[in-house]
């Protein structure tokens, strides 16, 4: 009875250990990633939105006219942002720099959040958060050769202190894709799979974005469309026990990979700011070392370091603080099926059957003679027909579940997008400008089609 415990502590211990160099790789790639987001760069400009535009994530209802969320605060941030992950990336005072990119991301990266609905980089946050309480300095590092040029070289061996925040990556993504798919069947059950669901999923986002339609159109191969369905289900809710074992591990990875292509693909969901953090599964070092004998180099026997163990051991415990607030945050918004919440949400579910259409938002223009004109999107929105403006286009119109139509949330974002450019210039003269809710058909096919419905919303005079 007391030697089961204690063997099942040594084997998990084995698990859980990893060098300092798999730590060091996963460090430099969620840096690259977070600079390349696009919300990061962007996020001063979403500042300028007001609260009456805005809809805060669930759980950050109270943060509106609380935290103040300004073009001038953001900028500031997103300066700050850029400096401590330049640190991060070099490895310089390294856990200090990633706790100020925890801290200042997720305020930055809140700020888009409000825009009407969450998009998912959550993890960025969450990783950022496990490297400020990590060694993840230990190699790779302008921290590393400063000890070594006083004399105090860090062991290169596997150790629990390298390998739990790598591990709690791993539990957090298995997360991520478990609760998707258990929402799909809890949601809609089999239909999810054997219906025109997935046609459908994928017509609006053709709609969305009408560059996407492929040359391949799998919509006119039914069978295997569903059939591939069937294949997001099983990855969705196996992936979370395939990487806890090694056996099976790389084909999780593999077939998470192969899922993200074939999403951005079909739907253009790329999201790379989830897979390439992947590297996190991957034994850097023994690669290394396994190549290094391939080209007959193998590696020279190190030294005997002067690694500093307690210091490590001190290590564990804001590590696993950490990690258990992580987990337990995301596995009860996934539980609840919170979508939009920050800085932990349930990823995004699509677990709904939907018809082939969706509601989209129609402004325009009445002149003094009651002619009219319709105002392009491009206008309005800096990105033109991105998922941003989709989002936000759907809680103007009261689509979005926690948002409703409201003239004077109309009024404040026709004020903020028409105080200067093409649309400023066009709305001289005019005398009111009208907000539509139309329905339209997403069917490729019917692209030209007029919309299905057409309703007023608001007429605001000018």
């Amino acid at each position: 009875m007391v030697s089961v415990p204690e063997a099942v502590r040594e084997r998990l211990t084995e698990w859980t250990k990893s060098p300092p160099g798999d730590l060091a790789v996963f460090r430099v790639v969620v840096d690259l990633v977070l600079l390349r987001l696009p919300d990061l760069h962007t996020a001063p400009r979403w500042a300028e939105l007001s609260d009456a535009v805005r809809t805060p994530p669930i759980g950050l209802e109270w943060a509106l006219g609380v935290v103040p969320m300004t073009p001038s605060l953001a900028s500031a941030a997103y300066y700050v942002v850029l400096v401590a992950t330049a640190f991060g990336i070099v490895g310089l005072f390294s856990r200090t720099a990633w706790l100020v990119v925890a801290v200042a991301g997720l305020y930055l990266l809140g700020i888009p959040q409000f825009a009407g609905s969450a998009f998912h980089y959550h993890h960025l946050v969450w990783f950022a958060a496990l490297l400020a309480v990590s060694p993840c300095g230990d190699a790779l590092s302008v921290d590393a050769f400063l000890r070594k040029r006083a004399g105090r070289v860090a062991s290169k061996e596997p150790a629990v202190a390298y390998g739990a925040p790598l591990r709690f990556v791993w539990l957090l993504i298995g997360v991520i894709f478990f609760f998707p798919g258990l929402w799909k069947l809890l949601e809609s059950g089999t239909a999810w799979i054997w219906s025109d669901n997935l046609q459908n999923q994928m017509y609006a986002k053709w709609f969305q974005m009408p560059w996407l339609v492929p040359p391949f159109r799998i919509d006119h191969y039914p069978t295997l469309l569903r059939l591939g369905a069937l294949a997001v289900i099983v990855l969705e809710l196996g992936f979370f026990f395939m990487v806890l074992h090694r056996r099976t591990r790389a084909l999780a990875v593999i077939g998470a990979l192969v899922f993200h292509q074939l999403t951005a693909y079909f739907m253009g969901l790329r999201f790379p700011a989830l897979w390439l953090t992947y590297v996190a599964f991957v034994p850097w070092t023994d690669f290394y070392r396994w190549l290094r004998v391939r080209v007959g180099r193998p590696l020279a026997a190190a030294a005997e370091p002067s690694p500093l163990p307690a210091t490590l051991r001190s290590r564990l415990v804001p590590l696993y603080l950490v990690g258990a607030i992580l987990l337990a945050g995301n596995i009860t918004y996934g539980a609840l099926g919170i979508s939009d919440g920050w800085p932990f949400a349930c990823y995004p579910k699509f677990h709904r059957t939907v018809a082939a259409r969706l509601p989209a938002m129609e402004v325009e223009l009445v002149r003094a003679d009651d002619t009219t004109v319709i105002v392009p999107v491009e206008w309005m929105s800096p990105g033109g027909l991105s998922q941003r403006w989709w989002s936000l286009s759907w809680s103007l119109l009261g689509s979005h579940e926690r948002a409703r139509a409201q003239e004077a949330r109309f009024e404040a974002f026709y004020r903020r997008v028409s105080a200067h450019g093409p649309l400023a210039e066009a709305a001289q003269g005019a005398r009111a400008v009208r907000f539509y809710k139309l329905y339209v058909s997403t069917v490729p096919e019917d692209r030209d089609a007029p919309p299905l419905s057409r309703e007023l919303l608001a007429e605001l005079p000018l």
